[in-house]
């Protein structure tokens, strides 16, 4: 799982450049959104920095999920969520969804084994 997680990390440094270079009306509230995601990506981050066993990280990203499901949820109320491309989208929607089955949600085929992991 914790070598899964750079698609996650690089997934929210992408969403910053996007939001960025918005000039929808709505800027301010994805950038905060994309600020929690952030938040998110540098602590589990610091985790795999200080050597985070198997099993404590995934108690970590359990304590993501609701950050993790709201940002995604505000970012898809905004304007800005309309400049993304297909495969970001993608990308967006992969992380709701995992993040769903964590927090005991439908989840889809992506469970609480698989996430942060890339399509």
């Amino acid at each position: 799982m914790i070598q899964r997680l750079y698609t996650f990390v690089g997934c929210t440094t992408a969403l910053r450049f996007y939001i960025n270079r918005s000039t929808a009306a709505d800027k301010a509230t994805a950038l905060s959104a994309c600020d929690a995601l952030n938040g998110v990506s540098e602590s589990l981050l610091d985790a795999v920095g200080k050597n985070t066993s198997e099993e404590a990280f995934k108690e970590l990203c359990g304590e993501h999920v609701i950050t993790v499901l709201e940002a995604i949820e505000t970012l898809r109320s905004t304007s800005v969520n309309q400049e993304f491309n297909d495969t970001f989208l993608s990308l967006l929607e992969y992380f709701y969804t995992a993040a769903d089955g964590l927090a005991g949600g439908g989840g889809g085929s992506v469970g609480p084994s698989t996430w942060p992991r890339p399509i």
